[in-house]
């Protein structure tokens, strides 16, 4: 893929909740999170500057806005406290997913697809703007 985006700078889309079983060669869907998880595995391969995942919520919020309308959008997280953020029930991302982009020390920008000019959350190593 590298190659080919070098010499063709397009913008893949790629979907990410089905994969591919490698020995049994089977189709099947990845669950909570595969898409996120596929993103952050290109991107860690490919070595990219900022991983994007779109949901439908303006990032990672303060509270379920399903509970209380009035949550707002954290800014900045990092990698650690937005797993531990998953682990304890936020949905907008599966702990796991997180991972390649973590090793790989890529920031991964939660964009909500309903409302692109929000600013989303950045997670990264770092949680203020400038150190990312």
């Amino acid at each position: 893929l590298h190659g080919d985006w070098i010499q063709d700078p397009a913008i893949p889309v790629v979907t990410g909740f089905l994969g591919k079983g490698w020995k049994s060669g089977a189709v099947t869907t990845l669950g909570r999170g595969g898409s996120d998880l596929t993103a952050t595995t290109i991107g860690k391969a490919l070595g990219l500057r900022e991983i994007q995942v779109w949901k439908d919520v303006d990032g990672v919020l303060t509270c379920d806005p399903n509970i209380y309308p009035h949550a707002k959008t954290v800014p900045y997280l990092t990698f650690e406290e937005a797993t531990e953020l998953a682990y304890f029930g936020a949905q907008v991302l599966h702990p796991q997913s997180m991972r390649p982009a973590r090793e790989g020390d890529i920031p991964v920008r939660v964009k909500n697809s309903y409302n692109p000019k929000a600013p989303g959350t950045l997670i990264s190593y770092y949680q203020t703007k400038g150190h990312g």
